[in-house]
């Protein structure tokens, strides 16, 4: 497996925007003002409408030392935090961000107040692995689709695997959350065996469990 890139690598922190402010001390817009300059965000809200933490306060475009941040979302009860660089960094950002605004702005933040976490992580990468290596049944299948499918549209049709899922039973845990998946990458050739994976894990895990996922289609 290569890696071509991590598309996005997106943490939410959850923690109440009340407990950071408990005695209403720090002026949003002053925090704000400040959060702009610190990023250096080149979008970021303008009006009072677009300050409402039950829609998210998004700022875009802005770095923290020397990693790129796509965006920022402040909610009443989460802080969201994208990059395309890991969940890791994402989650560093988070932390250090916060403890520049207790210093620098007054927030009420203490390390481990944070208690809970989600992460999501998109990636890109290259696989010699077909997704159809999974059983010998879905070879038959493809076989069999493609030649009653050529014959059917008169032309030469070859099927193939192109996204693979795993999800729990939401309707038993109405967690929300992204399911795990694998599938071709849009607007690529299949001859490129280029895919697109999607998880709601930090970035380092999906890609070992990616990397663990090839080495069990190989073995077998």
């Amino acid at each position: 497996m290569q890696l071509a890139a991590v598309v996005l690598a997106r943490v939410l922190a959850y923690v109440e925007a009340a407990d950071l402010n408990p005695r209403g001390t720090v002026y949003f817009p002053v925090l704000m003002r400040k959060l702009v300059d610190k990023f250096g965000f080149q979008k970021f809200p303008t009006t009072y409408e677009q300050t409402n933490e039950d829609k998210g306060i998004e700022f875009f475009e802005g770095r923290w030392n020397d990693v790129t941040v796509d965006k920022l979302a402040i909610f009443k009860g989460a802080l969201v935090l994208d990059t395309s660089a890991s969940t890791a960094d994402s989650e560093r950002i988070i932390e250090e961000a916060l403890v520049w605004a207790a210093t620098e702005c007054g927030l009420n933040y203490r390390p481990g107040m944070i208690a809970r976490k989600q992460y999501l992580s998109d990636v890109t990468f290259y696989s010699d692995v077909k997704l159809e290596a999974l059983h010998p049944a879905v070879f038959r299948l493809q076989k069999s689709v493609s030649e009653n499918a050529s014959s059917a549209f008169k032309q030469a049709l070859d099927f193939r695997v192109t996204q693979f899922v795993l999800d729990f039973d939401k309707t038993k845990t109405p967690l929300v959350t992204a399911p795990f998946s694998i599938q071709r990458r849009g607007n690529s050739h299949f001859t490129e065996n280029k895919y697109f994976s999607e998880a709601p894990l930090p970035t380092e895990v999906h890609l070992k469990i990616l990397e663990q996922f090839e080495a069990d289609l190989i073995a077998q």
